[in-house]
């Protein structure tokens, strides 16, 4: 039997996440991935705001910026 709730209750986030992401405990290995795919897209991005910051900020050229940058 399912619950009917009130439009003006609120919902748990828990319980929303369950509903869209499978749980890490059935499935350890999507998880694992999400997570590493999050991680290496984190570096990625953070090596593209350096470069940003050097230019913008410390006053480097873009040809002195992005050499030694992956």
């Amino acid at each position: 039997m399912e619950i009917i709730r009130e439009h003006n209750t609120a919902v748990p986030l828990g319980e929303k996440l369950s509903k869209i992401y499978p749980s890490p405990r059935r499935f350890p290995v999507f998880s694992w991935a999400v997570a590493s795919i999050f991680l290496m897209m984190m570096g990625y991005c953070s090596s593209l705001y350096l470069t940003v910051m050097l230019v913008n900020r410390m006053g480097y050229t873009e040809a002195q910026a992005t050499p030694w940058l992956p």
